[in-house]
């Protein structure tokens, strides 16, 4: 339950930062994505995207394959304008059922952002979210979130941040589930002076185990760079990421990374970006 909130509050955020991103209304643009890679069992998935938008509005399709052939289809279009962002999506599964979600985002006028979700399932049943992240000052803010499953229990994740020169960049986050058991996670990031970023992150689980990640982000010049991270999980196995990516003005952006499981087993994934 724990990581699945941990998640969702995640995807939230990145919602929250892509919504914002298309409060300006702008000429026609277009951007091609996709990613490809294989399990540590040898099987592949794809994913392929395209949006394309304008004037304060966007459309978005994308086809999701698994490894045994069968995809999920998505259709999404949104909108932007005073202040304002909303978004709507369905979601058609191998077997032809659908999920619907509704999503919009409003700036407050104090400093603050709020955003709201329902995703609503073939059965009919809903998952709401409402966050609202609030800029504190002096490059600090909090942020405060709940979401209510289909059978009306609600969990809750409350934090806070800042950001300063020199100093980079920290979070906190506390969640609490249904049963009231709580996991808690603290993120610190930090220009390195070379043109590079470390990250670090600790997640404390409610039997009082830990998860904690180290990565590096250096740039290696032309529009490349490289990544390494380590993630030791509660029960102290050890899984390592190594990647590289490139920006070419006028192709893209591409990226390639390997992930080791603490077995020796490996995962592979491709992402490539390409505006139109």
């Amino acid at each position: 339950m724990t990581k699945r909130i941990e998640r969702r509050f995640i995807g939230a955020s990145a919602a929250l930062l892509v919504l914002a991103a298309l409060a300006q209304p702008a000429l026609a643009w277009g951007v091609s994505h996709g990613a490809s890679g294989t399990g540590p069992k040898g099987h592949s998935w794809s994913r392929d995207s395209n949006v394309t938008g304008g004037g304060g509005s966007w459309s978005r399709n994308s086809e999701t394959t698994g490894p045994n052939g069968k995809g999920f289809s998505t259709t999404a279009t949104g909108a932007c304008a005073d202040g304002s962002c909303s978004a709507q999506s369905t979601t058609t599964g191998p077997d032809g059922n659908t999920w619907t979600k509704s999503k919009s985002l409003q700036a407050t006028g104090t400093g603050g952002l709020t955003y709201g979700a329902t995703t609503t399932g073939p059965n009919g049943k809903t998952v709401t979210t409402s966050e609202t992240v609030q800029a504190t000052g002096n490059g600090g803010w909090t942020v405060d979130k709940s979401v209510t499953g289909p059978n009306g229990q609600t969990a809750t994740v409350t934090g806070t941040g800042t950001c300063a020169a020199g100093a980079g960049c920290g979070k906190t986050l506390t969640g609490t589930g249904p049963n009231g058991q709580t996991w808690s996670k603290t993120t610190s990031t930090q220009a390195t002076g070379d043109n590079g970023v470390t990250r670090s992150s600790t997640t404390t689980y409610p039997n009082g185990l830990s998860k904690t990640t180290a990565t590096t982000v250096q740039a290696t010049g032309n529009g490349g760079w490289t990544t390494q991270s380590t993630t030791t999980g509660p029960a102290g196995g050890i899984w390592t990421t190594t990647g590289s990516g490139q920006y070419t003005p006028g192709a893209g952006v591409s990226a390639q990374s390997v992930t080791t499981a603490p077995n020796g087993a490996q995962a592979t994934r491709n992402v490539w970006v390409t505006a139109e």
